[in-house]
Order: structure tokens, then C-alpha cells, then sequence
């Protein structure tokens, strides 16, 4: 898989991390390779053994941390494959953003729990992207594949306030910065929201500390 992937040697293991967080959220049975796991370069083959010497390089290495990360959230999140064959446990937010080529949707257990799923298949970033959410105080990011610790370079969104924008047929939406080639993973958070003018206010903040620390 790897060997197929398309670009420069970071942007191939950044996009194999993208299609396997893609594959793990989207419904149906999962299936990997031997070797894949490490990004083994040649086509798996029987009569020889795996290509070991490859984990004396931190990418190979990380991306082992990558698929053992993303298995556990798969194993411990039951939307991720509670409802597999019906419309219940899988909702689309976007579809339709060819443009950027970037893909959203929604991944709901029996018991209403869901995980929000953004994948961008595109080598370049975005800084203030939009998507329409079901109503909650706010999204966190659980896992992404831009992680540092997973070979990325590790632009985080942590905690995403909800403002009442109406977007993709919701009445709320959030904003974050997503990462070229990436994969993000976000859960809803319970609570009161914060209103539209503290949000702003709170942006105002952070733009004029960023500003301060540009001068010095």
C-alpha cells in the first residue's frame, strides 16, 4: 500500500494514515495485510519473511503506533461498528467538497453515541474549515493522524466551541484548522454552549496575543 501512495516520502506515509483512519470509520470489515501495519514497501509474499529491518526507521516505527492507536479507538468505541448495515450508524455530513477534497461524516451507536470523521485527501492544509454538527457544547479532537507521535507534525485543534452558523442542514457548526492529509476524529461535549459573542470575543483575544508574540 504504501508503495502506491502518492507523493513525496512524508506524504506517502501521511496519505497511508489518512485511508487506513478512513477504512477503520467508514462501515464494514476491516482487512490488512501482513507488513502493512509497518508500511512494508514490497507486496506481501509467502515464501519470504516480513521486512523487519524496516522498524531501524522512526516513520516505519510510528506508523505501527499509528494502526495500534487507531485499532484500540476502533475496539473501544462502539459506533465505529455497532451499526454497520443501515443508514442509523452511518450519516454523512459532506460528501460534496470536491474542490478541497475533503469528506465528513457521522458514526452513531445504539445507544446515540457518535464520532464526528473528517478526512483530507488533499497535501494541503486548511485553516479555518467549516462543518455542520449536531448540537452539543463543543467538539474535542480524540485522534488525528497529524500527530507527532504518529509522524505528523502535530497541528492539534484540541477543544472546538459550537456556534449557532447553520451549516450542512444543522443549525450549528464548528471550525477548526485541518491538516494537509489528515485524518481527524472528534466526540461531542454535553453542556451549556458558549454564546456566539463570547466566542468572538475569545477569538479577538487570541488573534491579538498572536500578534504581540509575532512582535517580540
Amino acid at each position: 500500500l504504501i508503495n502506491k501512495m502518492p507523493g513525496e516520502y512524508d506524504e506517502k506515509f501521511a496519505g497511508m494514515r489518512v485511508f487506513l483512519a478512513f477504512m477503520m470509520a467508514h462501515p464494514g470489515k476491516k482487512l490488512l495485510f501482513m507488513g502493512q501495519e509497518f508500511a512494508q514497501f514490497n507486496e506481501w509474499d509467502y515464501q519470504t519473511e516480513l521486512d523487519w529491518r524496516l522498524f531501524d526507521f522512526e516513520k516505519h516505527e510510528k506508523m505501527q503506533d499509528f494502526v495500534r492507536a487507531v485499532n484500540h479507538f476502533y475496539l473501544e468505541n462502539a459506533c465505529m461498528w455497532q451499526i454497520e448495515d443501515s443508514w442509523d450508524g452511518f450519516k454523512w455530513i459532506s460528501h460534496d467538497d470536491h474542490a478541497q477534497n475533503i469528506v465528513s461524516f457521522r458514526r452513531i451507536d445504539e445507544q446515540g453515541n457518535e464520532v464526528v470523521v473528517l478526512c483530507n485527501f488533499c497535501p494541503v492544509g486548511r485553516e479555518a474549515y467549516r462543518i455542520g454538527v449536531p448540537d452539543a457544547a463543543a467538539y474535542t479532537e480524540v485522534l488525528s493522524t497529524d500527530d507527532t507521535a504518529f509522524g505528523g507534525t502535530g497541528i492539534s485543534n484540541g477543544k472546538v466551541l459550537v456556534e449557532d452558523i447553520e451549516m450542512h442542514g444543522f443549525n450549528q457548526s464548528i471550525e477548526f484548522q485541518v491538516p494537509p492529509l489528515s485524518c481527524l476524529y472528534f466526540k461531542p461535549i454535553a453542556g451549556k454552549r458558549m454564546h456566539k459573542k463570547a466566542v468572538e470575543e475569545k477569538r479577538a483575544a487570541g488573534a491579538a496575543q498572536k500578534k504581540e508574540e509575532k512582535k517580540k
